[in-house]
């Protein structure tokens, strides 16, 4: 209510701690999309003591409460501004967990490799069997820096698909860049003349491709300036 008028007819959803995305009791009110009445809430809200929350202050209360680990925190922001499919996919695959789980595995292996090893040097009196072990403990090392090795390439794959690669093309006067750059983006973005010079200024536009977001951009040909202006 505002000045005795009601604001919106809303809905209001109370999530009991732990069970909500912060682990704390919070509660959602899903009104109408209207920008006025959402501003007009979030006034009369902050009137009787609330506060506008600081960016990423819902995610930080998840980490801190346990909710999330800093990896799965990290992918929130990462998946909203994913700029492809892939890159959404691969982002709601680490807020699931899956990157989290993965590098507890290998965390897990290594710690039961290091206290064995530990445990065959500093206290067991069977030398018999130390052969075998150290074999069974350096395949397990091995097998574990594989996968680390796959992680890596993996991000090197991921910060592509989330940063998006950018393409220049570049060239002597008149060489096709510009009816490169429209065939590629299937549309005329760039104006094309038999007269040389007519890109003057650096031309981009966006397109995925394979699921990576590429910024492809037109320059003007390469030559010796034929006017003060070039």
């Amino acid at each position: 209510m505002e000045n005795s008028e009601k604001i919106d007819d809303a809905v209001y959803i109370f999530f009991m701690s732990p069970s909500s995305y912060t682990g704390e009791d919070v509660v959602e009110i899903c009104c109408h999309g209207n920008p006025v009445i959402v501003g007009s809430i979030l006034d009369r809200l902050c009137f009787f003591g609330a506060r506008l929350a600081d960016p990423g202050e819902y995610t930080k209360r998840a980490f801190i409460n346990g909710k999330m680990d800093l990896v799965q925190a990290e992918s929130v922001g990462l998946l909203i501004s994913a700029k492809s499919k892939d890159a959404v996919k691969h982002q709601s695959k680490n807020l699931s967990g899956r990157l989290s789980k993965t590098i507890s595995l290998i965390r897990d292996d290594l710690l039961v490799s290091l206290s064995s090893l530990e445990y065959e040097f500093d206290i067991s009196e069977n030398d018999s069997g130390v052969d075998n072990f150290l074999k069974k403990s350096l395949k397990t090392i091995n097998n574990n820096i594989l996968l680390v090795n796959e992680l890596l390439r993996s991000y090197v794959r991921s910060k592509a698909y989330q940063q998006g690669v950018r393409v220049v093309i570049c060239g002597q006067t008149n060489a096709g860049k510009s009816t490169l750059m429209n065939a590629l983006l299937d549309s005329n973005r760039s104006i094309t003349s038999n007269i040389a010079g007519t890109t003057r200024d650096t031309i981009t536009s966006d397109l995925v491709v394979g699921g990576v977001p590429i910024t492809l951009v037109d320059t003007a040909g390469l030559r010796d300036p034929q006017t003060p202006i070039e």
